[in-house]
């Protein structure tokens, strides 16, 4: 047996204090190069996310949550139809506002 395996392990809490609170020394623009590169390898991001569903990428749209049964639904729809399951919401909406308009001002949503 090696010299190591005989002896007990014990933790030096004052040593584990001082590598706690030991400061940082990297700058800011040296941990945004590091999140940079992160981020191109698909590392998770240190920035705070916001709740709920990414934008598209491509068109900056934020995309609804639905019931399965419902995405089902606007799936065989838009199939159907032959057109984008987003032209179906629309169309949805444009029907749901001309039964209520007085619940959204045309200033907020057009």
């Amino acid at each position: 047996m090696s010299q190591l395996e005989n002896q007990e392990f014990r933790v030096n809490n004052d040593q584990l204090a001082e590598a706690k609170s030991q400061t940082h020394t990297a700058s800011i623009q040296q941990l945004n190069s590091l999140d940079a590169v992160a981020d191109g390898e698909g590392f998770a991001s240190r920035a705070v996310r916001r709740g709920g569903r990414k934008r598209s990428p491509h068109t900056g749209q934020l995309h609804a949550k639905v019931l399965p049964h419902i995405s089902a639904d606007i799936s065989r729809e838009s199939l159907a139809r032959g057109v984008q399951q987003g032209a179906l919401i629309e169309e949805a909406w444009g029907l749901y506002r001309e039964r209520h308009p007085a619940d959204y001002s045309t200033k907020t949503c057009q």
